[in-house]
């Protein structure tokens, strides 16, 4: 249903519903997929929140457009945190980048999806598949062109950060991404936020989601 729209004249009032009612004090995070912004995003949640990250709490309180109206208002102004894995729009007036390395994401998103039943006979044609743009948010390389030359990387306010930084120094990385936010969290916290989301840890978590009747998800 969703390819049917998109090729048709409803796709530009859809759009712009799905992207209606931004606050001037939304900040959003994008990301190609599998760059490790589900990690970032539940690492921030307890770091804003003070709650527990699971994926019940973090996303139906940090959520993307489209369902940003029903998102908790976590950052000064009664601003809300927003994920998407859209390119770059002129909505995303304040927003941080998260990048990672394309070989790392490739790798990743191939035994994601083989793990889900999309079969490729070889790595190199999926790679070709996916460096060709034929993926729902099109090639990697547009995606981090369209936010790293877009206008609020050029006013200031982009915050671009890699996931290989974030992960070498998560202390330093998130200190500088809560003073972005405008945000002032105390050192312990920070530091309790990074070790309840280690790696081991949001493993267990996602396993646990995989373990959990559909109807309980």
């Amino acid at each position: 249903m969703r390819q049917h729209i998109s090729g048709t004249k409803l796709r530009v009032p859809i759009l712009w519903l799905r992207h209606r009612g931004f606050r001037s004090s939304d900040v959003f995070l994008g990301s190609y997929p599998r760059s490790g912004s589900t990690w970032l995003r539940f690492t921030l949640f307890e770091m804003l929140t003070g709650r527990t990250a699971n994926f019940e709490s973090v996303n139906t309180s940090l959520r993307g457009p489209g369902t940003h109206r029903l998102a908790l208002p976590v950052l000064p102004g009664n601003g809300r945190f927003l994920s998407t894995h859209e390119c770059y729009r002129a909505d995303y007036r304040k927003a941080i980048y998260l990048v990672r390395d394309i070989r790392d994401v490739v790798s990743s998103e191939f035994w994601f999806e083989k793990e889900r039943g999309v079969s490729y006979e070889r790595f190199e044609d999926y790679l070709v598949h996916m460096l060709q743009g034929r993926k729902k948010y099109g090639s990697w390389q547009d995606h981090v062109r369209s936010w790293i030359e877009s206008e609020s990387a050029k006013n200031g306010t982009l915050m671009l950060i890699r996931y290989e930084d974030m992960r070498r120094d998560p202390g330093k990385i998130f200190a500088e991404l809560l003073e972005f936010l405008g945000k002032k969290v105390k050192p312990d916290a920070i530091c309790s936020a990074i070790a309840n989301n280690s790696l081991q840890k949001m493993r267990a978590k996602e396993d646990a989601l995989h373990s959990m009747p559909e109807s309980l998800k």
